[in-house]
């Protein structure tokens, strides 16, 4: 696959509805829990809150690898 081909390919998959839906679901999903969970279940909380940061992590790393290609950082 050429440059080209690469960019269009990576624009159409990153601004897909579908695509995005499924982020925008896993994200409410968790915040939904955090917000529901009790004050003194720091243990829970504390794992909702890495559960976002991983997600947030992982759909950059996830948008990098389908523009560039490559897997340029570890997660």
């Amino acid at each position: 696959m050429d440059a080209h081909q690469r960019k269009q390919a990576s624009e159409r998959i990153l601004s897909d509805p579908i695509f995005n839906e499924a982020w925008d679901a896993l994200k409410e999903e968790i915040m939904v829990n955090w917000v529901n969970s009790n004050d003194t279940d720091i243990e829970t909380r504390e794992r909702l809150w890495l559960s976002l940061k991983y997600l947030n992590r992982l759909k950059s790393h996830f948008e990098n690898i389908v523009t560039t290609g490559k897997m340029e950082q570890r997660l």
